[in-house]
């Protein structure tokens, strides 16, 4: 390694670990002058840019993650991670359908790249195409198999009225996570199924306890107000649903 090489490689490492640090204490605006910096002096580095990208992504502001995405894939078509980035953050906007044309460029790329089929099943799952997500949920390898896609399993059987199957997956999660929103979301639909009431109410305000944002979990719970003859409650809930529909 030249001299050069090394003073390139010094600039880089110093100002990224320093954005990097500056995300996790949620200084966003400081973090990017880091990555501008790095990108002034070495315009070419699409990992730098990818990495603005992703924290774009992780503060709220998709369209401009989405604008140095597409930079990056107009200069490298196949680049894997801004591919999965993309379809990503499309998934995150609802945008299922356009989500995986991106996701089926990875998984033609990267058959192994594990995620990606996580990724894809909760986008069949918005398209309401429950057997082709579990399909995708059961091809990641068992010992890759976390907490969003056993969810994403759980899911996709529930939807499919294998509900055993689906409170087995929950179950799973909430040994791993007693605070997963997504399980205990899927535990109280099941037990409104089976018109258990007092623990449908118990799951779902956990969940939204801890998903405030999860206007299916609302309605839900709205159900089950209703159906225990709770007016108060249904009344406060629904006005809950009102302002997330806004």
């Amino acid at each position: 390694m030249t001299q050069k090489e090394k003073a390139k490689r010094s600039f880089i490492l110093d100002l990224t670990s320093e954005a990097r640090s500056l995300i996790h204490h949620g200084k966003f605006e400081e973090a990017l002058v880091c990555y501008d910096k790095i990108l002034a002096e070495y315009p070419d580095e699409l990992v730098i840019e990818y990495e603005k990208a992703i924290a774009f992504f992780e503060f709220g502001d998709f369209p401009a993650a989405l604008e140095l995405l597409d930079r990056i894939l107009a200069r490298d078509p196949q680049n894997i991670n801004a591919l999965y980035a993309k379809g990503a953050i499309l998934n995150n906007l609802k945008k299922f359908q356009q989500a995986l044309s991106f996701f089926d460029q990875v998984i033609q790329l990267d058959p192994e790249f594990q995620s990606v089929w996580t990724a894809k099943g909760f986008a069949l799952l918005g398209l309401q195409e429950h057997e082709k997500a579990l399909d995708c949920f059961q091809t990641v390898k068992e010992q890759k198999q976390d907490k969003e896609l056993l969810i994403g399993k759980g899911h996709a059987f529930r939807h499919l009225s294998q509900y055993k199957k689906a409170r087995n997956c929950y179950q799973q999660v909430l040994r791993r996570d007693p605070y997963a929103a997504g399980a205990l979301f899927g535990l109280g639909v099941l037990a409104l199924i089976n018109n258990d009431l007092k623990r449908a109410r118990d799951y779902l305000y956990k969940s939204v306890a801890q998903d405030e944002a999860n206007l299916e979990a609302w309605k839900q719970l709205a159900e089950v107000y209703r159906r225990l003859d709770d007016s108060k409650r249904e009344a406060i809930v629904r006005e809950k649903i009102a302002q997330l529909q806004k």
